[in-house]
């Protein structure tokens, strides 16, 4: 038995440091942000801007084919969304936001009466989950289906999306940048009103290592001008 230089057993005799016990188990390590996630974490901000500013020039692009056709540039039909997550977060997401919608000059007859519409949507809002809040907005384009005498609309889009924050607590949207995909069924309920549900996916297309996505549903209420 060893003993050290009082007498006492079990006490080790060398310099060497004690390794604790662990029960078998090594002990987790944190992560240290590599160059690569450094350098995906610029390229995710600056394709952010890049959107931003494609966002605004598609905005103005509608605006000048809508005030082209002998009109005023004004959207053809706003109003506001409001969804919450379908998503497997521990938390639930809340957004809401305000939108605009305007037309575009090209349409497709498909036959018995039904027709295809494009346009864009425009909207800005708020996205919070776990106490924290972000300012959210997306533009892209929208494909519009009717049917003739049906006070129903299906509608489809796709819009680039840019985030005020990525982080919401332990969860990570991966970055500033992302895209939402969606679609909706729209009532016309009266000759101006509109209400209907939306079901949107937003994720970052794989810009980024973390890319959980969120999935929304939205209740929609619209004014057509």
């Amino acid at each position: 038995m060893n003993t050290d230089g009082h007498g006492r057993a079990g006490w080790p005799t060398s310099d060497a440091p004690v390794t604790p016990k662990t029960g078998g188990a090594r002990l987790a390590r944190p992560r240290v942000p590599t160059c690569c996630d450094r350098f995906v974490e610029r390229r995710g901000r600056r394709l952010a801007w890049l959107i931003a500013g494609l966002m605004v020039l598609l905005c103005a692009g509608a605006l000048d084919v809508s005030a082209g056709d002998e009109g005023t540039g004004a959207p053809e039909r706003a109003g506001l969304r409001s969804g919450v997550s379908a998503s497997s977060f521990e938390d639930l997401y809340y957004e809401v936001d305000a939108y605009a919608d305007w037309d575009l000059p090209w349409r497709f007859d498909l036959g018995r009466r039904w027709r295809l519409g494009t346009g864009v949507d425009v909207s800005a809002g708020w996205l919070a989950a776990r106490g924290n809040s972000a300012f959210i907005a997306s533009a892209g384009p929208l494909f519009v289906l009717k049917r003739d005498r049906l006070p129903l609309e299906f509608e489809a889009g796709f819009s680039p999306t840019v985030l005020s924050r990525q982080r919401f607590d332990q969860d990570d949207l991966g970055s500033w940048c992302q895209f939402t995909s969606h679609a909706a069924v729209l009532w016309e309920a009266g000759r101006h009103f509109l209400i209907g549900y939306r079901f949107q996916h937003m994720s970052n297309g794989g810009i980024s290592e973390d890319n959980p996505g969120l999935n929304l549903h939205c209740l929609v209420l619209g004014w057509r001008f």
